[in-house]
């Protein structure tokens, strides 16, 4: 089964703030390029080179200005022969994302459509002036791509609306990250030749006996690291969580506990005792749960006046920051601050980290 594409957008990956990555959005990047090629169209690529170089020389004509280098005895000329282009070539071939970098296949036609969407004010154009050539430009690479490709699954991560009503009634999914990405394409999760042979070979190796009539899981889900999780429910074991690792398809580890039940004494805590007990229950299983179960977990963290009595203690605070990096690694920022706030939690978002200066 080809892997589906997805091509992004400059504005889902611009990454001008840093002068030690080359694509941005990383958290749902790296999660989508477990199970998808990452494409960039050229002009994306191009406008990417041209934030972090203008971002380096920002960063250049502000050190020439700082007196400390003085003390470290750094002239002018040594300054000015920094080669900003050489570095942000180097950002983008040492990127430990795969991605490639997608040209159009015929340009003359790409270019002839871009000025009749223009004159038109069609999108990705705007509906009236003339801005829209970039994404119509991006448009375009994704319109020959499939004419090539038909039989891909091809999405777009984009926040632009323009250029998302070009593809509203085409076969290209629109997607503004990797919980979009995850909802609209699940074909991957558990569906390569021999995984389940080699799943069972492990729960046997494990020593873990499941009924031989229940092969395939109950269910399955992506945990916060886009790993695959699945459930087999079994009368002698109860609920049993394999966890499969997303790109190389192999399992990793299991547990024979129940998620339901761990949040289930979570929610019930009615002493600071039973709060360390039902967070150790929760973390026990942590790596297994989905998004909508740490959500769930972060809910009753934030309304639960047991827990938070004992926010300070090791666990509850260790626990509460490894929610918290979860959280704001999948999309859920909001929450993640609510709770870095309740529980005065010393840390960034991953949007203010890429705002840092160094």
């Amino acid at each position: 089964m080809a892997k589906p594409i997805v091509f992004v957008d400059t504005n889902a990956v611009d990454n001008r703030g840093s002068a030690t990555t080359f694509l941005g959005g990383r958290g749902d990047l790296e999660k989508i390029a477990k199970r998808a090629d990452i494409a960039l169209p050229r002009v994306v690529y191009d406008e990417l080179c041209k934030h972090i170089n203008g971002f380096l020389r920002g960063q250049r004509d502000s050190f020439k200005t700082n007196p400390h280098r003085h003390l470290l005895k750094i002239e002018d000329a040594d300054i000015d022969e920094i080669d900003h282009a050489s570095l942000v070539g180097k950002l983008a071939t040492d990127e430990t994302i795969a991605y490639e970098i997608m040209d159009l296949a015929d340009e003359l036609s790409a270019y002839r459509e871009a000025y009749k969407h223009a004159l038109e004010g069609s999108a990705p154009f705007e509906a009236s002036g003339d801005k829209g050539f970039k994404d119509t430009l991006i448009a375009k690479t994704i319109d020959q791509f499939m004419r090539a490709h038909p039989d891909r699954k091809v999405f777009l991560w984009t926040s632009d609306g323009r250029l998302g009503d070009y593809f509203r009634d085409t076969n290209v999914q629109i997607i503004k990250g990797f919980q979009d990405f995850d909802r609209e394409y699940s074909d991957d999760k558990m569906e390569e030749d021999s995984l389940m042979d080699r799943i069972w070979d492990y729960f046997d190796e494990e020593g873990v006996i499941l009924s031989p009539e229940r092969r395939d899981p109950d269910d399955q889900w992506l945990n916060s690291e886009g790993d695959i999780v699945s459930l087999f429910q079994d009368a002698d074991h109860g609920d049993v969580y394999l966890l499969v690792d997303a790109t190389m398809r192999e399992p990793v580890s299991y547990v024979v506990e129940s998620i339901a039940e761990a949040i289930e004494d979570l929610e019930g805590v009615g002493s600071f005792q039973t709060a360390h007990d039902a967070i150790g229950e929760v973390d026990y299983v942590f790596a297994y749960c989905g998004m909508n179960h740490l959500k769930t977990v972060t809910q009753i963290m934030l309304t639960n006046d047991q827990i938070y009595g004992i926010g300070g203690d090791d666990d509850i605070s260790q626990f509460a920051a490894r929610l918290f990096g979860a959280l704001d690694e999948n999309g859920e920022s909001k929450l993640a601050e609510e709770l870095r706030d309740r529980y005065d939690l010393k840390l960034l978002t991953k949007e203010q980290r890429v705002r840092l200066p160094f």
